[in-house]
């Protein structure tokens, strides 16, 4: 299945906010999630949700219908709050 890449505002203001090192680590985990979104780690309490570590980093997404809405790119502490 071909997906499709959409991101939310609260993820670019995160990804922004990365140094370009950890933008580059980050752009190689969401070609990753692009090819086989479903082998990241499905979050427990929330239905479609899935997170992908990033070094300290997780990148928090959910996957509807043929989309993959990019929702979050934080530290682990923070990312799921």
């Amino acid at each position: 299945m071909a997906y499709r890449i959409l991101f939310s505002v609260q993820f670019k203001k995160d990804y922004d906010s990365l140094d370009k090192s950890m933008q580059i680590i980050v752009d190689k985990k969401l070609e990753r999630i692009l090819e086989k979104p479903t082998l990241s780690k499905p979050l427990e309490h929330s239905s479609g949700y899935y997170s992908e570590r990033a070094k300290n980093l997780r990148i928090v997404f959910q996957i509807v219908g043929n989309e993959i809405w990019l929702m979050r790119v934080r530290e682990r502490k923070k990312a799921y709050s």
